[in-house]
């Protein structure tokens, strides 16, 4: 039964466990690398995000882990904010979450 009113809900529910799916290999993908890694010194972590895979693979990591972190936080927020501040808090975390994303993304591209 489609109503109008489980529509958002559902799309809601669809996103997050996408975005979980995404999530599972490319985390478990970064952890596996960081731990192949020699050292966490600054040259050799700018060697390894400078070949074509592993930056795109961050990327991908990275907009999952925006998409699903901030679905998250509008549950909290619908859950456990008053109702005049909800709409107002989920734009600012939606700012803030892009703006990071942003930052991160063209950091990665400018290696």
């Amino acid at each position: 039964m489609n109503t109008p009113s489980s529509e958002p809900g559902l799309q809601h529910w669809r996103w997050q466990r996408g975005s979980a799916l995404v999530l599972t290999p490319f985390g478990l993908w970064f952890i596996f690398q960081m731990l192949l890694l020699p050292d966490f010194e600054y040259q050799t972590v700018i060697s390894w995000l400078a070949t074509m895979f592993n930056s795109f693979a961050m990327t991908v990591l990275l907009i999952a882990l925006l998409v699903h972190s901030l679905l998250g936080l509008q549950v909290v927020i619908e859950d456990y904010i008053a109702n005049p501040l909800q709409r107002t808090l989920i734009r600012i975390t939606r700012f803030i979450g892009i703006a990071i994303l942003a930052a991160s993304i063209t950091s990665i591209f400018t290696i």
